[in-house]
């Protein structure tokens, strides 16, 4: 799976939480594009949430 962003801000965190609420992959991230290695996750639904000074942003992610 391949995260992209528009802007790449100083300090920009990248975690992906389960449907318990528990984190299960947390990254830092320095480029525009980031590839987030997904074969260590169930199947199921997830989210995704990118952390900034600036605020954040959150996607949902599915692993089939």
């Amino acid at each position: 799976v391949y995260i992209t962003t528009e802007h790449v801000v100083k300090n920009m965190q990248l975690q992906i939480i389960n449907q318990q609420g528990a984190m299960v992959y947390r990254t830092s991230m320095s480029e525009k594009l980031t590839e987030i290695d997904t074969q260590n996750l169930l199947p199921g639904v997830y989210v995704v949430k990118l952390i900034s000074e600036k605020g954040f942003v959150v996607k949902k992610l599915v692993i089939e």
